[in-house]
């Protein structure tokens, strides 16, 4: 069984991991053409993947603001827009699809706080990813020049993929 988790969005990531060995499959980021997601790119990362031995769990839109951060009506229905694009996909493909509050998943991961800025949770996702799976540390950070870069939306879909396993296909085989 292949677990496909989406940190859905205009800059998200869809992770596959394997159900039994929880290794890593596949990543897959989502490419902007333009002002949209390229949903040729997601549906054909999807087609690699047999709807009857693979689900996908993606995070449920937030389109609260985050502390510091601008939303826009604008922002949001760009972003609702890109999240419902993706669900579809999904559903159209036959997936068996499970949505999950950011709430849940990460309080299941103790990366969630009240006292906690977004970045902070941000910087947490990736640590845990990189803790949960170090082979794959090189692709949750890069070097530039100047600094280290979290690569976020990796993370997000790798664990989200993870809390699918532990609390879906655990449970349910």
């Amino acid at each position: 069984m292949i677990a496909i988790g989406i940190d859905p969005g205009k800059t998200g990531c869809l992770w596959a991991v394997n159900g039994r060995t929880r290794h890593t499959h596949s990543f897959y980021d989502i490419e902007r053409i333009g002002n949209n997601i390229d949903i040729v790119g997601i549906a054909n990362y999807l087609k690699q993947f047999n709807p009857a031995t693979a689900f996908v769990i993606a995070e449920d839109p937030h389109p609260h603001g985050q502390e510091g951060e601008v939303k826009t009506v604008y922002a949001g229905f760009e972003y609702g827009k890109s999240v419902g694009i993706i669900y579809g996909t999904v559903i159209a493909l036959g997936f068996n699809f499970i949505r999950v509050a950011p709430a849940t998943w990460k309080g299941h991961f103790a990366i969630t706080s009240g006292k906690s800025t977004y970045k902070e949770k941000k910087i947490m996702s990736v640590e845990k990813a990189c803790y949960l799976s170090p082979q794959n540390t090189s692709n949750f950070t890069k070097m530039r020049a100047d600094k280290k870069v979290l690569l976020h939306d990796r993370a997000e879909a790798f664990l989200i993929a993870i809390y699918g396993i532990e609390n879906h296909l655990l449970t349910t085989s």
